[in-house]
């Protein structure tokens, strides 16, 4: 876990571990130099390298290690905030002609500094989700990079990929709204299934909540409201 300062002059990571050996933790900047080491799993970086999404900056990534005698762990975090932010008058008609749509209710905020959304619907490249291979993956975020894209929406009947697409998001700065496994229907509201999209949606956020790429998460797609008659 991390905060970021509200100037961005620096970051705060807490390292959490169930080892009964020591773990000396890391940390390693985008350039590979090391910046910190920690005992406790507490590290503070001073003026932290922002991860930003592709066309507004680098894709700086830190790279974090958990070493004890026995084992050894390594991954990467990208040190961002984001905001969904409304903008002002959204919701009055145009009054100008010619007559256009209204204002969008609301705008992503990265890093202190709106950015428009550019982007796609991402769907399964391959109805066997087991066939799809890393090269498929790069392929296709590193077209949507070219093509100036900066978000994907993960539609909620695409599920959730593969760890390394979330990584290739990380790298390009394609942003993602990740939708939770829900799509076209009417879902129950009783306890047993609440219990169930509780556990569910937990495991997929604490699966997915370290890549910097992830940076909206919403219910699903066209979910039907049943109405009393």
């Amino acid at each position: 876990f991390y905060t970021l300062s509200e100037d961005f002059s620096y970051a705060e990571l807490r390292f959490e571990t169930v080892c009964a050996q020591e773990v000396v933790f890391s940390l390693y900047d985008p350039c590979g130099k090391l910046t910190a080491t920690s005992n406790d799993g507490k590290i503070r970086v001073e003026n932290p390298l922002l991860w930003w999404c592709n066309g507004q900056g680098e894709q700086n990534l830190y790279m974090w290690t958990a070493e004890s005698s026995r084992d050894k762990k390594s991954g990467f975090i990208g040190f961002r905030r984001v905001r969904l932010v409304m903008n002002e008058g959204a919701w009055d008609s145009p009054h100008l002609f010619p007559k256009s749509r209204s204002d969008a209710p609301m705008t992503i905020e990265l890093n202190g500094r709106r950015i428009f959304a550019k982007g796609s619907n991402f769907v399964n490249p391959d109805i066997f989700t087991g066939c799809i291979t890393e090269s498929t993956y790069e392929q296709l975020v590193a077209l949507a990079a070219q093509a100036n894209m900066n978000i994907f929406r993960c539609w909620g009947g695409s599920g959730i990929q593969k760890k390394v697409f979330y990584e290739l998001c990380d790298k390009y700065g394609i942003m993602l709204w990740v939708e939770f496994p829900l799509a076209c229907n009417n879902y129950p509201d009783s306890p047993h299934y609440l219990s169930v999209l509780e556990r569910e949606g937990s495991a997929i956020i604490k699966k997915l909540r370290r890549y910097a790429s992830v940076i909206l998460w919403c219910g699903g797609n066209e979910l039907f409201n049943s109405c009393p008659v």
